[in-house]
């Protein structure tokens, strides 16, 4: 089968031509007028949509540049060489700008006619003018194919020669803790017979800020209770009781009436009757009465009861408010953080404090509000000037890196300044000497030998970086893998060689 390459084709044209030689082979013939074929990314095209069509593809074509692809790119030609080519059709021999034209017939001796060629002339853009034209166009094209080609192969080898690539592996880790025994020797002790850690005698301040809820209620009465009380006269006489008369309980609590009443004298032994609306005289709950709970006797001999209905509609409003307990609590909470901050921090040049030796030489508080204050919580900020005994936990370094190394497991090692102390525990003291305890913590981390870098650079040369990020992170040895392919604007892959992949073991 046979595609023609015309001008004004696209390639999307002639893959659709390919697909109608499925698994055909097809001979693919470019007129030199066409615009297509002329780069690598055409030709890449080409060859893919024939691969995925089982096509045998051959490229029939003069265009030195089309041959020059199409052998990059593995595409046979059917036309192996210029030389095989048809020549050109050259000139006739005579003046210029002339063509043959035909004379008047003439019968030859046996009577045949024959015509003789006369020279015609030809305009300035005739046929022959027209191919040099397209000659002189298609050595243009191809002069500017042969240009992004070259270009193509600079920056392809730009891309191969210089890729690097930056990986960077951080190792597994796993916790080391081991005890260690060591003494401190108090000033003035012989530091060398004891063979002690000499202490000297620092003062230092630390601070912090707490803060607590307010645990105090105080209740604010806010509505008055009312009622209706029922009213005895047993003398002879009608006493007039005046708004306002203040009625006293027995508890001390008060009610004033609302409005003048006059109650009537008994008669036939029956004492007098009336009612009056109290209000207590102070707002809360606490005035409130159930029925038959409010009696007495008024100074004018008239008795009071709320028998048949209660006083009531009393009522409070709480709020929070700051205790003395709650400031007590807060000092001794600061007290204690700070005494145990002094106890377990390094201090600013790495001395540790001996804790039974710490005293307290001040101690200042701050309050965010005072007993009584109406708040929710309550802050302080607490200082404590401290005297107590020192040591330089570097003394310590060496011996407690050994003891460390003694427990890191086949194929780790400690990593490099990792060790941390935990809070040291006396253990008693003998003649200045102060015996003590330490649990000594550190971090060991995965042996990586420079036989392995080789063995990991060699698994992920020519690798895309998502393959090689992939692959290295199904390594047990790493937590985590970050890679960096140079130059970032060329496509993400390792190079082919093991000597640009740098590895770096974290």
């Amino acid at each position: 089968m046979i595609v023609d390459v015309l001008p004004g084709m696209t390639l999307a044209q002639v893959i659709m031509r390919l697909r109608e030689a499925h698994g055909d082979s097809v001979t693919i013939r470019i007129s030199p007028d066409s615009a297509l074929l002329l780069t690598a990314n055409e030709f890449r095209a080409l060859s893919l949509a024939a691969e995925r069509e089982q096509i045998a593809i051959a490229v029939e074509t003069r265009d030195g540049l089309r041959r020059q692809l199409a052998t990059l790119f593995g595409v046979p030609l059917a036309i192996p060489t210029d030389e095989d080519e048809e020549d050109e059709p050259q000139p006739i021999d005579g003046p210029a700008n002339t063509l043959p034209t035909a004379d008047p017939e003439e019968p030859d001796d046996a009577g045949t006619t024959t015509t003789t060629a006369a020279p015609v002339r030809t305009g300035r853009n005739g046929a022959s003018g027209g191919k040099r034209g397209n000659g002189r166009m298609g050595r243009v094209v191809a002069a500017l194919a042969g240009i992004a080609l070259l270009l193509l192969l600079v920056i392809g080898g730009y891309w191969y020669f210089l890729r690097t690539a930056d990986v960077r592996l951080t190792t597994v880790t796993q916790p080391v803790n081991t005890t260690i025994a060591f003494s401190v020797a108090r000033p003035g002790q012989d530091v060398s017979a004891a063979g002690a850690v000499p202490a000297e005698q620092v003062s230092f301040e630390l601070s912090v800020k707490l803060d607590a809820p307010a645990t105090g209620i105080e209740s604010i009465g806010t509505i008055l209770a009312t009622g209706t009380l029922e009213l005895r006269n047993p003398g002879s006489q009608a006493i007039t009781i005046p708004a306002g008369t203040i009625i006293d309980t027995w508890e001390g609590d008060q009610f004033v009436t609302s409005d003048e009443v006059t109650v009537p004298p008994s008669e036939n032994g029956s004492a007098g009757e009336g009612t009056v609306v109290v209000a207590a005289a102070t707002p809360g709950a606490f005035a409130n009465r159930d029925p038959g709970m409010l009696s007495g006797q008024m100074e004018n001999g008239i008795y009071f009861s709320n028998r048949g209905t209660p006083i009531a509609g009393g009522g409070d409003e709480t709020t929070t408010v700051v205790t003395q307990d709650d400031l007590d609590a807060l000092q001794a909470r600061a007290e204690e953080t700070l005494r145990s901050l002094a106890a377990t921090s390094s201090l600013s040049d790495n001395r540790r404090v001996v804790p039974s030796t710490l005293t307290i030489q001040q101690f200042t508080t701050s309050y965010s509000s005072e007993v009584g204050d109406e708040a929710d919580a309550v802050s302080v900020d607490a200082t404590i000037a401290f005297d107590a005994l020192a040591f330089p936990t570097d003394a310590l370094d060496a011996g407690a890196e050994r003891a460390l190394a003694d427990q890191v497991p086949a194929g780790y090692q400690l990593v490099e300044g990792s060790v941390t102390y935990e809070v040291p525990v006396e253990s008693g003291e003998t003649g200045g000497v102060i015996a003590m305890l330490v649990q000594v913590t550190g971090s060991a981390s995965v042996v990586v030998t420079d036989e392995e870098r080789e063995q990991l650079a060699d698994l992920i040369a020519g690798e895309s970086k998502e393959a090689a990020e992939s692959r290295l992170s199904r390594d047990p040895r790493f937590d985590s893998v970050s890679i960096d392919v140079s130059p970032g604007w060329m496509p993400q892959q390792l190079p082919s060689s093991t000597g640009k992949i740098d590895i770096t073991i974290e």
